[in-house]
């Protein structure tokens, strides 16, 4: 392929990201999206063609090679567009402007996302993947029409426009509306309703996890225990663990399955997803200590530190699905193969992991998955529990040996900070889960780099970090994850640096994207270039939505500050939300969590003196949604309303108030888990 020989080297190459840098060397001229190349654009009265995509993108990987690596159809592009690759991690905010423009046309999308634009901006085409035959007539037709009938592309510019910007508008509600226990009940039967209670997750295909709408359920069910969501709550978290989705061999979960059981994954590994999958398996075993949540959560976090963690110990983005130009081919087994490394357990291993002679997917490759229970096994081969575990786990480690002389899949090696963020949340859930203290020390040292190189003296963010370059101011969703990583990581910690950044953060958020008119956080900030559309990210996708994340946020400084400013913010928002939240409640999953903890009345539970960290230490291993946790040994510098009169010399004292009320201080962690019950 000729991008590997180099004979072409496009402005791509003096980019940081990993995807740009995979189409440096394509015959197309591609370039980045920047001041410069817009204005190319207008000088030249050039449509632009904006290819967006991601490094771990397998079809995006498919159209480089069919179309971006051909010099018949490069030379098409070159001759008639500005042709600019945008990497959607690194700019979230182009992708989503362009995804709305292209769901409007096509009413699909997907990567690589390819919109055709003016100048100006303003999309007038698009789609997703193209085979090279209907590339080159899209690329000519659309040349000829922009030539020759530019008032047609005008009209249809404008009018997508407009569609874009009427996209997820949102209705002022009465602000006296009240939320009460029926509608959380009626959004509990809708969200339950979409599950498929035999196999787990959204029912039909493909599946993705989306650890945060299981975890509203999860919330739910501690405040309105049911056995109905127990029981399915212990099926989903199997589910997705015995399936092929889950690395058994290596540890860390795939972006999605492709199938309607969790057998076939779609092999790339998204740090979001194994972070946020890390914090629902933290809280599934401090609800349900099952040892295969243990070993998954351990799993796991391995994996991240091997594959996805840079020395400074941030994280790296994800890794490829493809290896060797083939999807999936670093993690499938042939029969022979495997059969040789079980040896004298091949019989055994071979029905546990479902392995077949033809494979058990294309070709000859075998995805591990399991379907039958140990105990079935164990009973079958008439071993016992503790000979299976020390056999399987010697057999995986064999495995896990063997496949480091495959190539690895690619790995995209930028750090975005709300992915950081999602991760430093998992960590700090896990060290609460299970008492790791080297779970705690990862999470501190991420925040603490973050803390100490993304953030200016005046609390600007940025969104990217690689090689010790910076490039991107950060989104709302930077903002809004790292200020509840900063949150999640101090009430574990105590350490109060973590609580004055949260707020330091929360009021720059409020300075730069808050919208007086809709209530809402913009997600680019005031100071940004804007696009030709300038949007909010309100409902919830594999990730949950920067305004939910913020609204919960804000809520629980509202506690620890005693700010009913923030209170009044984040309670518009949760009016606000209603027809929406109401209409497609599992993908405002967020929304869900908060307004069930907020409707239940948030507890405040502060803990001072000089033992505060040994009560708070014994208070690990305890689900408590709702509760927000503050304390310190000492008073801090800066002035923490909740701590006000609480420090007594010599003794530890906790204090559980609602709602500015406080009921009797305790000492020990009995009483204030006796108080903080669910009545």
């Amino acid at each position: 392929m000729k991008n590997q020989n180099h004979l072409y080297t496009n402005s791509l190459s003096k980019e940081t990201s990993p995807y740009l840098l995979q189409h440096a060397h394509n015959p197309v001229n591609w370039h980045a999206w920047n001041n410069e190349t817009l204005e190319k654009a207008i000088a030249e009265d050039k449509p632009l063609l904006i290819s967006i995509g991601y490094a771990a993108c397998h079809w995006c990987h498919v159209m480089e090679h069919e179309s971006f690596e051909n010099e018949e159809i490069a030379q098409l592009m070159n001759d008639n567009f500005i042709c600019i690759k945008v990497d959607r991690e690194e700019r979230p905010d182009i992708d989503a402007v362009y995804m709305n423009a292209v769901q409007i046309l096509t009413g699909r999308g997907g990567w690589p996302l390819n919109c055709f634009a003016l100048p100006n901006g303003k999309p007038f085409y698009g789609g997703t993947y193209f085979q090279p035959t209907s590339w080159i007539q899209v690329l000519k037709s659309l040349a000829n029409t922009y030539k020759y009938d530019r008032q047609k592309i005008d009209v249809a510019s404008e009018e997508i426009t407009q569609g874009v910007n009427n996209m997820e508008l949102v209705n002022a509600i009465d602000p006296n509306l009240k939320w009460d226990k029926n509608i959380l009940l009626e959004l509990k039967n809708s969200v339950f309703g979409a599950f498929d209670l035999e196999i787990g997750g959204l029912k039909g295909a493909p599946k993705f996890p989306i650890p945060g709408l299981h975890q509203s359920i999860v919330t739910y069910n501690h405040f309105f225990p049911t056995a109905e969501i127990a029981n399915y709550s212990t099926v989903f978290m199997h589910k997705i663990a015995s399936g092929g989705m889950y690395d058994v061999v290596g540890g860390g979960f795939a972006r999605y399955a492709v199938d309607a059981e969790w057998i076939v994954p779609h092999f790339e590994k998204m740090l979001y997803d194994n972070a946020q999958l890390i914090s629902l398996y933290s809280k599934g075993y401090m609800i349900d200590p099952k040892a295969e949540y243990r070993q998954i959560v351990k799993q796991t976090i391995a994996f991240v530190e091997n594959e996805l963690q840079a020395s400074e110990g941030i994280f790296y983005s994800s890794l490829d699905a493809d290896s060797e130009g083939e999807e999936g081919k670093y993690y499938v087994w042939e029969y022979i193969e495997f059969k040789e490394l079980a040896g004298a357990d091949a019989a055994l291993f071979i029905e546990y992991f479902n392995v077949k002679e033809g494979g058990n997917w294309e070709g000859l490759g075998n995805i591990l998955h399991t379907t039958q229970s140990e105990e079935a096994i164990t009973s079958k081969y008439k071993i016992s529990d503790s000979d299976f575990q020390h056999k399987k786990q010697t057999f995986l480690n064999l495995l896990f040996e063997k496949r480091k002389n495959r190539i690895k899949p690619g790995l995209d090696d930028k750090s975005i900070t709300a992915w950081n963020a999602l991760m430093i949340t998992g960590l700090a859930d896990a060290y609460w889960a299970f008492d790791v203290p080297e779970y705690l020390k990862k999470a501190q040292k991420a925040a603490d780099f973050i803390i100490e190189n993304h953030l200016s003296e005046n609390y600007d963010l940025f969104r990217n970090y690689k090689n010790g370059t910076l490039t991107i101011p950060a989104f709302a969703d930077d903002y809004a994850s790292f200020i509840e990583a900063m949150l999640r990581l101090y009430s574990v910690s105590f350490d109060t640096k973590y609580l004055s950044t949260a707020k330091s953060l929360t009021d720059k958020v409020l300075e730069n994207f808050y919208d007086s008119d809709s209530g809402f956080i913009w997600f680019t900030s005031n100071i940004d270039k804007p696009l030709f559309s300038r949007k909010m990210e309100l409902s919830d996708s594999v990730t949950p939505s920067s305004n939910a994340v913020f609204a919960n946020s804000l809520l629980q400084l509202s506690e620890i500050y005693y700010d009913t400013t923030y209170a009044d913010i984040a309670q518009r928002m949760l009016i606000n939300i209603q027809q929406n939240l109401l209409r497609i409640p599992t993908f405002h999953f967020k929304w869900f969590e908060t307004l069930i903890e907020k409707t239940n009345g948030y507890k405040l539970l502060v803990i001072c003196g000089d033992e505060a960290l040994t009560v708070l230490s014994e208070l690990k291993g305890n689900f408590l949604p709702g509760v927000v946790i503050a304390g310190a040994k000492t008073p801090p510098i800066s002035a923490v309303p909740a701590f006000e009169n609480r420090f007594v010399k010599n003794e530890p004292y906790a204090y559980i108030c609602s709602e500015q009320v406080c009921n009797i201080p305790v000492k020990s962690a009995n009483e204030i888990l006796l108080q903080l019950s669910p009545k």
